[in-house]
């Protein structure tokens, strides 16, 4: 698996597949997968993380101590 990891704002970090695409607006990112589909919005602060929405079978963690949300989910995977 791929991974390439996204600086995100107050020292956040995103970490999911290469195949995945990000988008933010301010605070807020939204993350697509290879089909085009919105996977995983959020919303983040320096303390806290809001999860605004979610695809029902993303598999992620969100780490607060590193401040890192990492998504599993690998395109070979779901082929």
């Amino acid at each position: 698996m791929a991974n390439k990891s996204h600086t995100l704002n107050f020292g956040w970090n995103l970490i999911a597949h290469k195949d995945y695409k990000l988008f933010s607006n301010q605070n807020e990112y939204v993350l697509m997968d290879w089909d085009g589909d919105v996977v995983l919005c959020v919303s983040v602060q320096d303390h806290e993380i809001e999860v605004l929405r979610s695809n029902w079978n993303l598999h992620f963690k969100i780490n607060l101590a590193f401040k890192t949300i990492k998504v599993f989910n690998d395109p070979d995977e779901e082929e």
